[in-house]
């Protein structure tokens, strides 16, 4: 059960938007980030339960030739099937949002910097149904144009334009997130304006949670 005393903070942004690089400025400051994507990481592993599922349901195509998940050829084949991307989250999600509200409990428990515990979510919202159970106090959503976010993905991934396209596609629009978020965090302007703007949020953040 959450504890009052903590204010819970769900941080989402689209691929390439600059998650990332917020989500690392905040540890560096010395609050307590929750990594959705490194929990999923850990959760397919080789004989984890989600590794099983994935491979049981997709065939043994999805591995490299050492036995572990190829996350990219994973994503190849569900970021342009909407029913193999729908049976992928109904087959992982239930699993990670456990393992974070039980990891948030025991942060809660030990306590973190002005009380604010951070949840990296890529998928935020379009988990929703299941997200909202950890019972958010404020969501912030990073934003980056989309060109930037494709240019982003050819350099950091090696993805081509209609990749990446393929992949933004494949989540949900920042006009249909930025109405359901708190706090917009922009990111086009390079990483000091982004650490800025990150300052503001938290000072935001504080305030509010000094009056409630």
């Amino acid at each position: 059960m959450k504890l009052n005393r903590t204010r819970r903070i769900g941080l989402t942004g689209g691929i390439a938007s600059g998650k990332s690089s917020c989500t690392a400025y905040l540890i560096r400051e010395g609050y307590r980030v929750l990594d959705g994507d490194k929990l999923a990481h850990r959760l397919m592993a080789p004989g984890q339960e989600a590794f099983r599922a994935l491979v049981e349901f997709f065939g043994p195509g999805i591995l490299d030739d050492d036995g572990f998940l190829d996350r990219r050829k994973l994503g190849d084949l569900v970021f342009q099937n909407p029913q193999a991307l729908a049976q992928l989250n109904a087959l992982t999600h239930p699993l990670i949002y456990r393992e974070l509200e039980r990891e948030a409990v025991l942060a809660e428990e030990e306590g973190v910097k002005d009380d604010l515990l951070f949840f990296d979510l890529p998928l935020l919202f379009e988990t929703w149904d299941r997200a909202k159970a950890l019972a958010f106090d404020s969501i912030w959503l990073v934003v980056a144009p989309e060109d930037v976010r494709i240019r982003r993905m050819g350099e950091r991934d090696g993805l081509t334009s209609e990749e990446a396209r393929a992949r933004i596609r494949a989540q949900m629009g920042d006009d249909q997130k930025i109405p359901k978020s708190d706090q917009i965090i922009y990111n086009e302007r390079g990483l000091r304006a982004l650490y800025e703007n990150i300052q503001q949020a938290l000072v935001l953040e504080r305030n509010h949670h000094e009056i409630s």
